[in-house]
């Protein structure tokens, strides 16, 4: 297994920064995920740990080694990208080209258990060409962990999978690293992906890693509106308001809505824009006829989501709320919302960073 150190990374390719003075520090057998929009440089960062492609300022360093050393070291980095090409073969010698170095009966075992892990067995003696794009990818990761790497790097190993085999190639890569805890780097789009598997998530946007912490971490104080906006499901309501209020009093005008300022921390912002971020599972429904505390808006669709539904409301002024109900509402039907202040997260729109989160 393997430590990773990632000091003031930066590449450019002519004037396009891709990536901007990045740092990172990977325990050994910690599995940490990088989660960033598409052309956020997260691609390009897992290219760098590899090896693949050097910085062009900073560097990276594996239990002290740089990527190209490490490559030929035993163990050394195996990389799992998507969509790669399996070599003509069946899925079980696909899988033993890595693992030639283990002793016959080893490698009959680990077989074994990681094909009993991926429920893979049925794959082992289909031709390559045969597989389907989910099923050669779980031979993919098969082959990865059979390689019994020092460090393993996922590419969005996960993309482009039907949901059931995502779920369930999801689970199989957590059980599988809880068992060999190697030090593992996955990149992904899917903030799903990252909050269901990795010890700490690294969110990368515009070159440039915002904020590193548990998924928790991210989702209850998240450090700027890039971090908000993409972590949860749904994604934070993010709404303009302005900080208005009088001697002894604060409020928040968003809309039509007075939501109560409840810290003096937003005096100095009296009259100033910012943006409130709320939850969907904290906006509430609110009763009797209209009135300054709450926003009003119509249901523009409402879909199923466990044991409630998650409604998508056009409120004019604040955008589009999602918000979730107890049962399904139809299209067109009129909500009352309330915006609970001991709820809301509170940014600076001009730096995006964050200015308060609510104590959970």
């Amino acid at each position: 297994m393997a430590a990773i150190t990632v000091n003031g990374v930066t590449l450019a390719h002519g004037d396009d920064l891709v990536l901007d003075h990045v740092d990172l520090d990977v325990p050994d057998g910690e599995l940490l995920g990088i989660v960033g929009p598409s052309g956020s440089g997260k691609t390009a960062l897992v290219r760098i740990i590899t090896g693949l492609e050097r910085p062009t300022a900073g560097r990276v360093l594996i239990d002290g080694l740089p990527p190209h050393r490490m490559r030929r070291r035993d163990p050394g980095i195996t990389l799992v990208a998507q969509q790669a090409a399996l070599a003509a073969a069946t899925g079980r010698a696909y899988i033993e080209m890595t693992t030639h170095r283990s002793r016959p009966d080893h490698l009959a075992e680990q077989m074994a258990a990681t094909s009993t892990h991926l429920r893979l067995g049925h794959l082992l003696d289909t031709p390559t060409r045969n597989l389907s794009a989910g099923e050669a990818q779980v031979v993919r990761v098969a082959r990865a962990f059979l390689a019994r790497p020092g460090l393993l790097v996922l590419d969005e190993p996960l993309a482009h999978l039907d949901h059931p085999l995502r779920l369930a190639l999801r689970a199989d890569l957590a059980a599988l690293h809880r068992e060999h805890r190697v030090t593992t780097v996955l990149a992904t789009g899917d903030h799903a992906d990252a909050m269901a598997l990795a010890d700490r998530i690294a969110v990368i946007s515009g070159g440039r890693v915002h904020q590193v912490g548990t998924g928790r971490e991210l989702l209850d104080r998240p450090i700027d509106l890039d971090v908000a906006g993409l972590i949860g499901d749904p994604q934070m309501n993010l709404i303009d308001a302005v900080v208005a209020g009088e001697p002894g009093e604060l409020w928040f005008d968003v809309a039509s809505c007075r939501v109560r300022a409840w810290s003096p921390v937003f005096e100095p912002y009296r009259g100033l824009p910012v943006v409130l971020g709320i939850r969907a599972d904290d906006v509430t429904a609110a009763s009797g006829g209209r009135g300054l505390d709450a926003l009003e808006g119509r249901v523009r669709v409402s879909v199923p989501a466990g044991d409630r539904s998650l409604a998508w409301v056009a409120v004019e002024g604040a955008g589009e709320l999602a918000v979730r109900e107890p049962s399904a509402r139809p299209p067109g039907t009129t909500l009352r919302l309330r915006l609970p202040a001991d709820r809301l997260h509170v940014f600076d729109p001009l730096t995006g960073r964050a200015l308060h989160h609510p104590v959970r």
